[in-house]
């Protein structure tokens, strides 16, 4: 069995990944109640359905076998995959280790672009940051532009709303505070705007409401009205 795990291991590392199922196969014949055995034989299927079926587009070059999982499931099984593939092999580089992450940086890039044109900033917003350590595919950049335009228009939208509904406006300022876009001034002057609105919501609840009209003290005799 510790051969054929072995051999196993050798043809995961050489991107033989059909060839490595077998092999733990084999083993499995020897000791069914191996858990790790058990454990490489889902691994290994599983990547190789996901690169037969599954690529990033969800497509491979000719017509799929069977529909594949949504996106979102895709990606998290990549996840899952490239855990288990550190896991495994440690700081080794591995030809699928590199094929997962080129496939992760796609996947987390087309649904960040899925969640920005629902208006989901925050969730487009954590996707696009998966990309940052991953290799970035060419729409990347246009992503991050879209997102910080996005938000650049959501700061005048709360200057806009401060004095007709200041919640509506701090909720405006608080998004765009929230998503944190490093060097970008609409963070900045939205950060600014959400704190001179607070003190002024908290002064007025310090003074409470006015009790009655303010009565002007008349001015000196013949003079005029003030």
């Amino acid at each position: 069995m510790t051969e054929s795990l072995n051999a196993a291991g050798s043809l995961y590392l050489g991107d033989a990944l059909q060839a490595a199922v077998s092999r733990v196969g084999q083993a499995l014949e020897v000791c069914p109640a191996s858990v790790l055995c058990q454990a490489l034989r889902v691994v290994l299927r599983r990547l190789h359905y996901l690169q037969a079926y599954a690529s990033w587009s969800r497509l491979t070059s000719g017509p799929p076998a069977r529909t594949p999982p949504p996106l979102a499931g895709l990606v998290a099984a990549w996840e899952a995959e490239l855990r288990l593939d550190h896991h495994l092999f440690g700081p080794r580089h591995t030809p699928v280790r590199g094929r997962l992450r080129g496939m992760l940086a796609e996947g987390w890039s087309q649904l960040a672009e899925e969640a920005l044109a629902r208006g989901h900033l925050r969730k487009a917003r954590l996707f696009l940051g998966r990309v940052q350590g991953t290799p970035g595919s060419p729409r990347t950049a246009a992503l991050w532009q879209h997102l910080r335009e996005r938000v650049r228009d959501l700061y005048p939208e709360g200057y806009a709303l401060e004095e007709l509904d200041p919640e509506l406006a701090a909720q405006r300022w608080g998004e765009v505070v929230e998503l944190g876009l490093a060097g970008e001034e609409a963070v900045v002057r939205a950060r600014e705007r959400l704190e001179a609105l607070r003190r002024r919501t908290a002064e007025g609840t310090r003074a409470g409401p006015a009790v009655g009209p303010t009565t002007v003290p008349p001015g000196p005799a013949g003079s005029p009205p003030q």
